[in-house]
């Protein structure tokens, strides 16, 4: 089983899930700015596009594909405050890798 996490990073790095790869979202574009998708998610489809527009967002994904290689067991993606980039990477990541036939939970630590 494999763990995607999303969270702040204003409230505080993730704990208590054992060892764990943190991948620094907040270079991404913030939807936060936006009024029109201040109150969305990044389980919204208008966040999720917007984020995936940047160039950086292949990046992150090559950083996932990398860890999973080595082994990891928890990923967690952080941004400012776990709302819109964090959860974007983490939904988009864990639909990618069931697909690709993995065993995957997705845990939003500020929106759930």
């Amino acid at each position: 089983m494999l763990t995607i996490l999303s969270f702040g990073f204003k409230f505080g790095t993730p704990d208590g899930l054992g060892p764990h790869f943190i991948i620094d979202c907040r270079a991404l574009p913030n939807p936060h700015g936006r009024p029109d998708m201040r109150e969305l998610t990044g389980k919204d489809a208008p966040v999720q596009e917007f984020v995936k527009r940047d160039g950086r967002y292949i990046a992150l994904t090559g950083d996932v594909d990398r860890l999973i290689s080595e082994g990891a067991k928890v990923i967690a993606f952080g941004c400012v405050g776990g709302r819109h980039r964090s959860v974007t990477m983490a939904e988009l990541t864990c639909d990618r890798l069931v697909k690709l036939g993995h065993d995957v939970e997705v845990v939003h630590r500020e929106i759930d």
